[in-house]
């Protein structure tokens, strides 16, 4: 999204790929500045990220990416700012999105 790179996954000769769990990747005020009129970044804000390695040790990695946009988030996480479920009251409700998709963090293992 336009940012540097979140994460390093230590890689053992294509083997043992190590899961990375719950990175916390925060957006603010200069993810905003940075995000500019990218409404995409703007939207998805901060989010969270597991890398899971697949378990045949192919070399594989299924990547989840978690966000909940809500009031509090809208408004930085502001002491002030309270959020609530949809099914309380649905306009500016929680809402949350779900990114999965997996990629070959290296080459084809024999």
């Amino acid at each position: 999204m336009g940012r540097e790179p979140m994460v390093r996954i230590v890689i053992d000769g294509c083997h043992h790929l190590e899961a990375l769990q719950n990175f916390d990747v925060r957006f603010g005020i200069k993810g905003l500045i940075d995000a500019g009129g990218n409404a995409t970044q703007q939207f998805v804000g901060s989010y969270k990220v597991d890398i899971i390695p697949n378990t045949a040790d192919d070399g594989m990695a299924t990547f989840y990416v978690r966000n909940v946009t809500s009031m509090t988030s809208l408004l930085f996480d502001s002491e002030l700012a309270k959020s609530w479920s949809r099914e309380i009251f649905p306009p500016g409700g929680n809402q949350t999105q779900i990114y999965t998709w997996e990629e070959r963090m290296c080459g084809q293992v024999q």
